[in-house]
């Protein structure tokens, strides 16, 4: 308690995470957090989850909050809240509080009663922006509760302040996972909050029970009455194929949508086709999650022909289906005659042995995936000398994902060996922590991701330092230069960069044989112009 109390008084705190390990408790809670101590701190993010401090010792923080004017993101996940009296004191002190921007009540167990004190205190609320209410059986029931603070009433004004009149136009971030949301009644109000609400960006909706209606009519309304939403996930939802075209026309037609995640729902072959045949034309999508939707090499052929035209995509999940060899070689294929793909993550955890050594070969001389995923496909000793190839020759790839894979101190050696040399990768997960043994040979592959991130992180820093120093320049002599001179001396220096980049790109990314194919060809032109000359 006492280390806390000082961390709370240090000025040069700006987020507490209050340990787990003991729980903080109410009369903890109601100890530590008071006016006096919340008043003269300067966080800026408190984290108080999993600490058990229930109903009294969250309205006592509450209470403590209204004096404070820095603490902007609020954290009271898993602290076995329920809906009293003192709960509802504690979201109107919340919801009243004009500094909070963030506020994770993810699982409590605040019901549809709960729900309606969230309503009744969120409609006013001009400050909110992410609001995590994920897991708190709020069911049907407390949805339609929530709906009201979307919509506005008709006859209202939009300068109205009653929470009775007023709709809430500032929450970007909205997540209502694991919530018993149900069938077409839950899809219809989610809908009505999407047809309503033109700030809403992010809505997290996996783990419910929607199925194809509630799925539906969720897509239906995106595709023709909603243009803001950016992120959503519809993951673990019983959706089947039958919701695939509305999915598809919702790809088509939205005009925002970035990030969509359908994992953990049967959409099968049948579903990947539709989808997929969205992708050539959409020039908005970013993310694709499909974990988990039980499709086959034929689905993963129909995402091949799509990869071969979109140049958008940057992130693609398809981990926990069943593609093999042939599936996996029609999309990197399509990757690699596609010289606009834009794919910098491809995930294809726990699909197939055969699928992994594909990637793993094709990743070699790959320059634009850096991100791959490649745990639980039975890789082992044998595959060893695939992932060594790889680490020596990819200079791009920062990321790789072995988890699950069946390495002895054998195949571990092989694959450090190939980690000499290398300079880009960040992360290697392999199931090990930072606990090894001093001959285990994956502390030095650990060492080397360590070092590497340590480097790529000085690196950015002072990259960001220099386009300070480039602004202030800027900006210094901004006043002596006429508007012609200006704009010379910034095209010159954009043309430097421009030049200074592709070189360092071409050092980094070519590889060693065409380096030295060039080398050559330089060498004969020089040979044959010398010989001319003498001639």
């Amino acid at each position: 308690m006492d280390v806390l109390r000082r961390q709370l008084a240090d000025p040069g705190q700006t987020s507490l995470t209050v340990p787990r390990d003991e729980p903080l408790c109410s009369r903890g809670a109601i100890t530590l957090f008071t006016p006096d101590s919340l008043t003269s701190c300067f966080l800026t993010k408190l984290d108080v989850s999993w600490n058990e401090i229930r109903n009294d010792g969250c309205l006592a923080l509450s209470r403590a909050l209204k004096l404070n004017r820095t603490i902007n993101t609020l954290n009271l996940a898993s602290n076995k809240l329920t809906y009293d009296a003192l709960f509802d004191e504690t979201i109107k002190n919340l919801f009243t509080n004009k500094q909070l921007t963030s506020l994770n009540l993810n699982g409590n167990s605040i019901g549809h009663q709960g729900a309606s004190s969230v309503r009744q205190y969120l409609a006013s609320n001009t400050t909110l922006q992410t609001l995590n209410l994920g897991n708190n059986a709020i069911e049907n029931q407390g949805l339609e509760q929530l709906v009201a603070c979307f919509r506005r009433r008709p006859g209202s004004s939009s300068s109205s302040s009653s929470s009775s009149s007023s709709c809430n136009q500032t929450l970007t971030c909205l997540n209502l996972s694991g919530n018993n949301i149900e069938n077409l009644e839950g899809g219809r109000l989610i809908a009505d909050i999407l047809r309503s609400n033109s700030a809403l960006q992010v809505l997290d909706l996996s783990e419910n029970d929607l199925v194809d209606q509630g799925g539906t009519c969720i897509l239906e309304c995106l595709s023709y009455h909603n243009t803001s939403l950016v992120s959503l996930s519809l993951a673990d939802n019983s959706i089947t194929s039958d919701s695939a075209t509305d999915c598809a026309r919702c790809l088509q037609n939205h005009p925002s949508l970035q990030e969509l995640d359908l994992s953990l729902n049967g959409i099968q072959d049948e579903g990947i086709i539709s989808i997929a045949s969205s992708l050539p034309t959409n020039t908005v999508l970013l993310s694709l999650a499909l974990t988990g939707t039980q499709f086959t090499n034929e689905g993963a052929i129909a995402l091949g022909n799509a990869l071969q035209i979109n140049s958008t995509l940057q992130t693609l999940i398809l981990a926990e289906n069943e593609i093999t060899d042939l599936g996996m070689e029609a999309i990197l294929s399509a990757l690699s005659s596609n010289l606009r793909n834009n794919l910098t993550e491809l995930d294809i955890s726990d699909n197939s042995h055969e699928a992994a050594i594909s990637l793993l070969d094709h990743l070699k001389w790959d320059f634009h995936i850096k991100r791959a995923g490649l745990c639980r496909n039975e890789l082992g000793d044998e595959d060893a000398s695939h992932i060594a190839a790889l680490v020596q020759h990819n200079t791009v790839l920062t990321s790789l994902n072995l988890k699950e894979s069946k390495f002895s101190n054998q195949g571990l050696t092989t694959i450090a060996e190939a980690f000499v040399h290398n300079t880009s990768m960040q992360e290697c997960l392999l199931y090990k922590d930072a606990s090894f043994a001093a001959e285990d040979p994956a502390k030095f592959i650990y060492d080397t991701v360590q070092r590497n991130r340590g480097v790529a992180g000085a690196a950015q820093e002072a990259s960001q330092r220099e386009r300070e120093a480039e602004v202030r320049v800027d900006m210094g002599s901004k006043h002596h230069l006429s508007d012609n001179e200006k704009n010379s001396k910034r095209r010159q220096e954009l043309a430097a960069r421009r030049l200074s980049r592709r070189v360092e790109l071409w050092k980094t990314t070519t590889p060693p044989r065409v380096k030295a194919f060039v080398a050559v060809i330089v060498l004969l032109v020089i040979f044959f112009v010398v010989f001319w000359k003498v001639r």
